[in-house]
C-alpha cells in the first residue's frame, strides 16, 4: 500500500493551482467528474498527489447525492468550510481490503467503480472503497485501485502534461499531520485496521511506504497539514483556503 492522494475541498480550484505554481511547483487543472458535478486541480509528486476538489455543477452534485461520499462531501463542506479532509491509500487488492475490513466490523461502501475524462478526453477508470465512521471520529482514509499499472499511469500522466517529463525537482510528500483528541488511540487503531507500520510510538507516527502519518493532540479531529520536501524548496508555510502546506528544503 502507498499514499495515493490527499483531498482538499476548495471553492477556487484554479486559485489553488496558481498558488502552487507561484511557488515553482508543477500543478495543473485536472478534469471534470461530470456525474458528480465536481472538478479538480492536481499537483503530482511521482504517483502521489494533492487533489483540490471543488463544485463545478451544483445540480449534478445534488442528483448524485449518496452515490459516492468523497464527492458528496464537497456539497456538505462547501462553500462554508473549505478544508483538508481525507486521503487515499493506493492498493492493488481492493476487494481483499474490503473483505478484511468488513470482517473486522467496519462498515464500507463496497467497492465502487468510477471514471472521468482527462484533459485529452481519455477515460480514466478506478475503484474506490470508502469506510464509514461516526462524526466524532477521525475520518478514515479511503482506498483506491487504478485500472492501469503504476508504469502505465506514470507514462500517460507524463504524456498529458500532468506530470512534467523532468518531474517536480525531487519534491515529495513527506508527512501528513493530523490533530485529534486521542493521538495514541488513533495511531493504534489505524495500525491494526489497515496494517500500516508503526514508526514511532512516542510521537504517535505511522509510516506508509515512506510517508509519515503524524498524530498530534488537538481539537480539529482531521488532517491539518501536508509537508512537502524537496531540494529546491524554500522553507515556508503557505495557506490555501484555511489549510496549511509546509515546504521544507531537503539537503
Amino acid at each position: 500500500m502507498s499514499l495515493d492522494h490527499v483531498v482538499h475541498y476548495v471553492n477556487d480550484v484554479p486559485g489553488a493551482v496558481e498558488t502552487f505554481k507561484q511557488e515553482g511547483i508543477h500543478a495543473v487543472m485536472g478534469g471534470s467528474h461530470k456525474q458528480w458535478g465536481t472538478h479538480n486541480g492536481l499537483a503530482y509528486f511521482n504517483l502521489s498527489y494533492i487533489e483540490w476538489l471543488g463544485i463545478e455543477d451544483e445540480s449534478s452534485l445534488k442528483q448524485a447525492y449518496g452515490q459516492n461520499p468523497v464527492f458528496q462531501d464537497a456539497g456538505v463542506l462547501l462553500p462554508e468550510s473549505p478544508v483538508l479532509h481525507k486521503f487515499a491509500i493506493r492498493t492493488s487488492h481492493i476487494e481483499q481490503v474490503c473483505q478484511s475490513l468488513e470482517e473486522k466490523g467496519i462498515r464500507t461502501s463496497g467497492v465502487l467503480a468510477n471514471s472521468r475524462q482527462d484533459r485529452k478526453g481519455r477515460s480514466i477508470r478506478w475503484k474506490m472503497l470508502i469506510l464509514e465512521n461516526s462524526p466524532e471520529q477521525m475520518p478514515y482514509p479511503f482506498f483506491i485501485e487504478w485500472e492501469e499499472s503504476d508504469c502505465e499511469r506514470l507514462k500517460k500522466l507524463k504524456e498529458s502534461g500532468v506530470i512534467p517529463e523532468r518531474a517536480s525537482h525531487d519534491i515529495r510528500i513527506s508527512e501528513l499531520v493530523f490533530h485529534t483528541s486521542s493521538p495514541a488511540d488513533v495511531k493504534d487503531e489505524w495500525a491494526s485496521l489497515f496494517g500500516i507500520q508503526v514508526e514511532d510510538d512516542e510521537v504517535n507516527t505511522l509510516n506508509i511506504d515512506g510517508v509519515r502519518l503524524v498524530f498530534r493532540k488537538g481539537i480539529q479531529n482531521r488532517l491539518t497539514s501536508v509537508i512537502l520536501e524537496g531540494k529546491l524548496l524554500d522553507d515556508k508555510r503557505i495557506k490555501i483556503e484555511g489549510s496549511e502546506y509546509k515546504l521544507v528544503s531537503s539537503c
